[in-house]
């Protein structure tokens, strides 16, 4: 049973919503119309009773608004948010169902080597787990990354914190301006003033001859394949071409940061290092480590990258590519073995 605490105020659905569709209107008026009606409040307490617990009320608010996006209407204008998916409640549950066999796997969710490699930005904020019960999928990228509300947080974070996980995040983060039992409701609020302000951002309105652009939403847990995501809102200025959500950890470490709660670099070493031995993977990435020790964030993730690759090729003896680059996330370049 997951418990659920007192909740704290969030900014109303029904406005943020309001809000959002008229910033949609004036910059990408198609994307409205992959806006599902409301979700059938019958289904919604259903999901409520396997998961043990009421939804975040932002949560609940936002289904009974509008049911995700029309993965199939979706054809040629992408996702909401900036490519990504908003799930519809019968795919949440799909992927959060799918999951459940992740965490009890002992290759991946019970393996003592891929937890010791687990991390939470800022610290103690996120279970240091593989996949969780408690991790609700909201927005997916397609490849079992999502961001998602947390209903089982560790011990220094809230019940209803917006985070990124999936299977290419070790390390956790919650999402600036998601933190606290509201995460959903404000961060939503927060991704319509980013909308509104028109910084950071652009609408691309030609399909992209890029192979990765013209793939359509295909489920993670073989649900079906919906659309084609080659146009949309896209990533501006700063984070230009960037993935979108290895743009939105990136920015949100970097605020964690300013005020003290960045990543604890000696305990992801310490981790590291035990999942060194765990794996019996001897000293191959200890350079990269001492740069790490310096401080570096950068150098930090080189040796994960380095010492994470040695533990996949162990358990699941495939080739990887020399060429590992320095983030939380597999780049377009490489291609990170699936866990499950």
């Amino acid at each position: 049973m997951i418990s659920r605490p007192a909740m704290a105020y969030f900014p109303p659905l029904s406005h943020t919503f309001h809000r959002l569709r008229n910033a949609l209107a004036d910059s990408f008026p198609e994307l409205l119309e992959t806006l599902n009606p409301p979700a059938d409040p019958i289904l919604l307490a259903q999901f409520e009773a396997e998961l043990g617990c009421p939804l975040p009320p932002p949560v609940r608010d936002s289904f009974l608004i509008a049911d995700g996006q029309d993965l199939e209407a979706s054809n040629g204008t992408g996702g909401l948010f900036f490519g990504l998916h908003l799930l519809p409640l019968e795919e949440v549950v799909r992927e959060w169902q799918f999951w459940r066999q992740a965490e009890h796997d002992p290759s991946s969710g019970q393996n003592e080597a891929v937890l010791a490699t687990m991390a939470s930005v800022p610290p103690g904020w996120i279970k240091s787990l593989y996949a969780c019960r408690g991790w609700l999928p909201l927005i997916t990228d397609r490849s079992g990354n999502y961001i998602g509300v947390d209903l089982d947080p560790g011990q220094g974070g809230s019940w209803g914190q917006v985070i990124i996980f999936g299977r290419d995040f070790d390390r956790k983060c919650v999402l600036y301006k998601g933190e606290g039992d509201g995460g959903w409701g404000k961060w939503l609020a927060s991704f319509t003033d980013e909308l509104e302000s028109g910084d950071g951002w652009e609408a691309e309105k030609s399909n992209s001859s890029d192979e990765e652009d013209e793939i359509g939403y295909t489920s993670y847990t073989g649900g079906g394949s919906y659309g084609e995501s080659g146009r949309g809102l896209r990533l501006a200025g700063e984070y230009k071409g960037w993935n979108v959500l290895e743009a939105w950890w990136d920015k949100s470490v970097s605020k964690w940061e300013t005020q003290g709660l960045g990543m604890d670099i000696e305990a992801i070493e310490r981790g590291l290092e035990e999942a060194r031995r765990l794996a019996g993977v001897e000293g191959e990435a200890k350079g990269k480590e001492r740069e790490a020790r310096a401080g570096s964030r950068t150098a930090e993730m080189a040796a994960q990258e380095t010492i994470s690759g040695k533990l996949y090729e162990h358990w699941f003896r495939i080739k990887l590519t020399s060429s590992l680059r320095l983030s939380p996330i597999a780049s377009s370049s490489y291609t990170h073995p699936q866990r499950l």
